[in-house]
């Protein structure tokens, strides 16, 4: 193999090699998600960390701004406001009065989960959405 030959096979392999170092890197480290801007159905959702009131009995519809009734439906309540993010928000079709009873999974820092009822009416309070950040206040 002459001089030329050589030199052009120690710069492809040292082009794939680099390439795969790039490629590597980036697969192990995805960006961090995004807030979501709006809820699952498209509305707008607040700027600041809304406040969920959760209670073992049912409360009244969400009234709207950044305070939210919700039922504890399943897990422990927490002891004082803890920070939580949003799994899931299901079961929304709203009943004949037009209030929607969305079913909600939250994850609070430690870990926990529980399982609630945010009812309200969805053209005046965005549900709660998934990957949204928000604290827990016990009622």
């Amino acid at each position: 193999m002459n001089r030329t030959a050589t030199a052009l096979a120690a710069l492809a392999v040292a082009l794939v090699a680099f390439a795969g170092c790039g490629s590597s890197q980036e697969a192990a480290t995805p960006p961090p998600p995004a807030a979501p801007s709006a809820d699952p159905h498209g509305f707008d959702l607040p700027d600041d960390a809304r406040v969920v009131l959760l209670s073992r009995a049912s409360l009244p519809p969400s009234p709207g701004g950044d305070l939210l009734n919700v039922r504890l439906e399943a897990g422990s309540m927490p002891l004082g406001e803890r920070a939580a993010t949003v799994l899931t928000d299901s079961e929304c079709t709203p009943d004949a009065a037009g209030v929607s009873h969305c079913r909600n999974e939250l994850r609070l820092r430690d870990g926990t989960v529980v399982v609630a009822r945010h009812s309200h009416r969805m053209a005046e309070v965005p549900c709660l959405s998934p990957g949204e950040e928000v604290l827990v206040r016990p009622v």
